[in-house]
């Protein structure tokens, strides 16, 4: 598994963590924990199918989801097809990107945005 975080330019700093990408491999097909940091995040998936939140969540390619700040641990499972993107965020800065549900609704959850929120995935891929 390859997984990497870019720090975010000066002026997103007080909103963004980093931006990160995972990529599996056929090496180190395995379920992933990842542990509760209090922080919302935005994922979009640019590969095979990931299961999520233990198992109860499948994230499809050129979806984006968001994803609600965690109070326990998560497992996902990463296999060689695996191709994340995504957008840790500072606590209590969602709102500066988007006019969506409260985030206590989201607490401990994997949310497809709609596709009015949602990436472009062309547009994405065109990019890496």
């Amino acid at each position: 598994m390859k997984y990497i975080k870019v720090k975010p330019s000066k002026e997103l700093e007080p909103y963004i963590h980093f931006y990160w990408e995972l990529k599996g491999n056929e090496v180190e097909r395995q379920w992933e924990r990842v542990f509760p940091d209090g922080c919302a995040g935005i994922v979009m998936n640019l590969g095979g199918a990931c299961l999520t939140d233990n198992g109860s969540t499948k994230m499809e390619f050129g979806k984006t989801y968001v994803v609600g700040a965690m109070t326990s641990f998560k497992d996902s499972f990463i296999d060689n097809d695996t191709h994340l993107i995504g957008v840790c965020l500072k606590p209590a800065t969602f709102a500066n990107f988007y006019s969506y549900t409260s985030q206590n609704e989201l607490t401990n959850d994997t949310v497809e945005f709609e596709k009015s929120n949602s990436f472009n995935v062309n547009a994405v891929l065109n990019n890496f």
